[in-house]
């Protein structure tokens, strides 16, 4: 897979790539940090894989967003398109929050922020459970806690 422009910005990316150039060999490929360094590319790897995920949708603007909110239906996780580390989330629960969360976070004027990504909410117990993998094979799962959006 391809990875998104702009992410040499990414420590981790840029020193595996320098790494790989010189044929020193890294546990993941520059390619893998990449795409798991970002959500919406995360989202697009699982999707063409078949992985079920939440739903998403993506939205280049704000009344497109809007619009990708109302089909979806309250209440929608509103996410950056860019980023991980759960980083800057937004539970939106109706229509007045709808109208003011997307416009705020596309204010900062990065091209990133104005992206908005809505995922389908999940109702969770209060936990994460994150299955770190060696191949196809899971080699440890770790549980976070917490009844906040971000766990």
């Amino acid at each position: 897979m391809r990875a998104i422009q702009g992410d040499w910005n990414r420590p981790a990316t840029a020193a595996v790539r320098c790494f790989e150039r010189f044929g020193v060999p890294c546990v993941n490929p520059s390619s893998v940090i990449a795409t798991c360094g970002d959500t919406l590319t995360t989202n697009l790897a699982l999707a063409r894989r078949g992985a079920p995920t939440p739903r998403v949708r993506v939205a280049p603007e704000l009344e497109s967003a809007l619009r990708a909110i109302e089909e979806m239906g309250y209440p929608v996780a509103l996410k950056p398109a860019a980023g991980s580390w759960g980083r800057s989330p937004a539970r939106i629960d109706d229509r007045d929050a709808a109208e003011r969360v997307p416009e705020h976070k596309a204010t900062p004027g990065s091209v990133q922020h104005s992206v908005f990504r809505m995922q389908e909410h999940v109702d969770k117990p209060e936990r994460d459970l994150h299955v770190l993998m060696m191949g196809d094979e899971p080699m440890c799962v770790i549980v976070r806690a917490s009844n906040h959006l971000i766990t």
